[in-house]
């Protein structure tokens, strides 16, 4: 990931080389980038708190995390890593059309490396089928 800013456009992150990253990758809308950058710093101000259970703990922006038995692993939104740099739990904004079998599986393939994962739902995920999954 790359910083990038141009003239009429906010500052943003870009891909290099999706291509040969072994990770699933979708495109961003800019709803989703600005959401991503609210939930990193929300949790940063959790982890923050001198009476945090997280205070130890560090937050970083589209984290990789390999699956084994997959040939590509996950990239999640927001990683919130232990003391000891050890993902816990990944933070996933969800904003395009998925089905809960697509969530189940994403959410199998973090438990499968011991990390927790907590769904946020806007726009065309906020369906019936996925609250009922949810």
């Amino acid at each position: 990931m790359s910083p990038r800013q141009r003239s009429g456009f906010i500052l943003h992150f870009v891909r290099k080389g999706v291509k040969e990253i072994p990770f699933d990758f979708h495109p961003e809308s800019v709803q989703h980038s600005v959401g991503k950058e609210l939930l990193y710093r929300e949790a940063w101000r959790h982890i923050n708190k001198a009476d945090s259970k997280f205070a130890n703990c560090s937050a970083e922006i589209e984290y990789p995390v390999s699956i084994e038995g997959r040939e590509r692993g996950r990239i999640a939104d927001v990683m919130i890593l232990d003391g000891g740099n050890k993902p816990i739990f990944a933070i996933e904004l969800q904003l395009s059309s998925i089905t809960p079998q697509e969530l189940e599986q994403r959410t199998l393939d973090y438990e499968s490396q011991e990390i927790d994962v907590i769904w946020y739902f806007g726009d065309k995920a906020v369906t019936e089928a996925n609250r009922n999954w949810a």
